[in-house]
């Protein structure tokens, strides 16, 4: 349950989040380094407000910036949809988007909050996107629905399916269209999903494996543990991009008024040789392209 990403391009990962000794949510913070005989894992001690301690956690590294978001997962009071930002020069956290008064931004908010209060849903990193799929939720049933009693109630989980992006620069996240119709991955948490260098017949493949089924908690009786998931599906993160929707009213990246604009696109740190450099004429009746 623990979250891990590595970080730059060397073999130096970065993890938060997970379940201590006894099995409760945890809010430490390590750094690994491969390059070391011993030691590899030294605890970070991240000053100020942090996020609380949490398992089914996702993680993301934000190179241009020299930062890690982590959003959602499993505390103490439950499932979460917060997403806070460690800058990872001044070893300090900051609150995003959340319930605290000190978050940037305050919930509810869709375009922040994503796929809501969710955890241990699968994750990977492909280029400015976060990829989210599957996880799980909680509902409020009643305790006889379940085989528990006969009166009260109580929180059971239940399988997501859903993709989400994450834009790692704007930190918004944007839903992706899923054809049901079509072949699908089936609801699934703790599943892993990678991104795959080659794969024939697609360009930026996504590979999900694995998983669980929590949908027999449901039933009476209900199952103990999570019936596993044996299979395995690849997806192209280009048609996926192409598919995503805007959660908030508007998805855009400036606004221009048409009198003498300039827009500055800046390359990201691994796009080391540029070619060739344009510049672009767009009018509102005839856009046109020098």
């Amino acid at each position: 349950h623990l979250a891990i990403n590595p970080l730059d391009n060397s073999a130096k990962a970065i993890s938060f989040g997970g379940r201590d000794s006894f099995g409760n949510p945890s809010g430490r913070l390590y750094t690994f380094a491969a390059s070391k005989s011993s030691d590899a894992w030294e605890r970070v001690y991240p000053a100020g407000e942090r996020p609380s301690r949490r398992t089914g956690n996702t993680l993301v590294y934000d190179q241009e910036s020299a930062r890690i978001i982590t959003s959602f997962g499993l505390d103490s009071g439950g499932m979460q949809d917060d997403t806070w930002i460690l800058d990872l020069a001044t070893q300090m956290w900051t609150c995003w988007y959340g319930s605290l008064k000190s978050c940037v931004h305050q919930a509810p908010n869709k375009q922040y909050s994503g796929p809501g209060k969710i955890a241990f849903p699968t994750q990977v990193q492909k280029g400015m996107y976060s990829f989210l799929f599957g996880g799980a939720r909680s509902v409020i049933v009643p305790c006889a629905q379940v085989g528990r009693g006969a009166s009260g109630n109580m929180a059971v989980s239940y399988n997501v399916l859903d993709m989400w992006a994450m834009d790692s620069s704007r930190l918004v996240f944007l839903k992706v269209t899923m054809d049901l119709s079509l072949p699908h991955p089936t609801a699934t948490l703790l599943a892993s999903m990678v991104s795959a260098a080659e794969f024939p017949g697609f360009k930026a493949p996504l590979v999900v494996a694995g998983g669980a089924n929590v949908a027999c908690r449901l039933a009476n009786p209900p199952c103990m543990v999570p019936l596993p998931s044996n299979e395995i599906w690849v997806m192209d993160s280009v048609q996926v991009s192409s598919k995503q929707e805007s959660t908030g009213s508007v998805d855009r990246m400036a606004d221009m008024d048409g009198q003498d604009d300039l827009l500055q696109v800046a390359l990201p740190t691994w796009c080391n040789n540029v070619i060739d450099r344009k510049s672009t004429r767009l009018n509102s009746s005839h856009p046109r392209y020098l």
